[in-house]
């Protein structure tokens, strides 16, 4: 058992008799239970499914991952895509993963340049184009989107209504910058 802070705020085991733990945020204590696991059918199928939807999870590469923390509000970016890949699953459709979209600059930026991917009034990605050339991932589901290219006084909006599977083809401009969507 631990004892932390002068409040004496108690988390682990009594023995086998207690628990003391805390559920966001608020101490509990509760008569300690032996954990129940039947492992029936549907509890071994739903392990095996959580076990793949992490594995997913393991083999996104970052932009996919940054796609979900961006659009997770009251959660983190995996649950969100833990809790879409399960339900999928379970009924039976195929998991939607997030399509790699790249961009690439040519012109020089002027400071403070920056291209930002939105959903409603979320930021899902920013970008500052000191670089030449990077990533965001984006899903169909989830569309529409709205990118932004700003510089100084000066915006390029385009509305993504929906993503194309085969990925996106566009060009935005600025005052001899350009920024090619692929």
């Amino acid at each position: 058992m631990k004892i932390k802070g002068p409040g004496g705020n108690l988390s682990g085991a009594l023995g086998k008799d207690m628990i003391f733990s805390s559920w966001r945020g608020k101490p509990y204590a509760k008569r300690y239970t032996k954990p129940r696991d039947p492992k029936s059918e549907r509890q071994v199928d739903h392990r095996a499914v959580f076990h793949q939807g992490a594995k997913a999870w393991r083999a996104m590469k970052h932009s996919q991952k940054a796609f979900y923390d961006g659009l997770a509000a009251d959660t983190t970016g995996y649950s969100l895509f833990l809790g879409r890949y399960i339900r999928a699953r379970e009924a039976g459709q195929a998991v939607e993963v997030p399509l790699v979209l790249r961009w690439r600059r040519a012109g020089e930026p002027g400071l403070g340049t920056r291209l930002a991917v939105r959903k409603g009034d979320r930021v899902l990605f920013e970008f500052n184009l000191r670089k030449e050339e990077g990533e965001f991932a984006l899903t169909a589901l989830d569309a529409p989107y709205e990118l932004t290219l700003r510089h100084a006084d000066e915006v390029w909006t385009w509305e993504l209504e929906s993503v194309p599977e085969a990925g996106l083809s566009k060009t935005g401009e600025l005052e001899g910058l350009k920024v090619d969507f692929r």
